[in-house]
């Protein structure tokens, strides 16, 4: 077999192997993110009230690194 190919049964082990449900929503959401998502009017509405109160300063974003230190601490590293 090819490099890819065990790597793809390497991670599979990995994921059947695997109990925590964090780890497991954390995967489901990786997986999902090079797939076309489709979104409801309802939340396009929400998405752009949040994109106009951050350009009005209402709100503000969150830096990426306390974003990525924040899912590091949820994963235990």
């Amino acid at each position: 077999m090819g490099k890819l190919q065990d790597k793809r049964i390497e991670l599979a082990k990995r994921v059947l192997d695997t109990t925590d449900a964090k780890t497991l929503d954390i995967i489901d959401h990786v997986l999902m993110a090079g797939q076309i998502q489709h979104f409801t009017e309802t939340e396009i509405a929400e998405f752009e009230a949040i994109s106009d109160a951050m350009q009005k300063g209402t709100i503000k974003g969150i830096p990426w690194k306390e974003v990525r230190a924040g899912l590091l601490k949820s994963l235990g590293k």
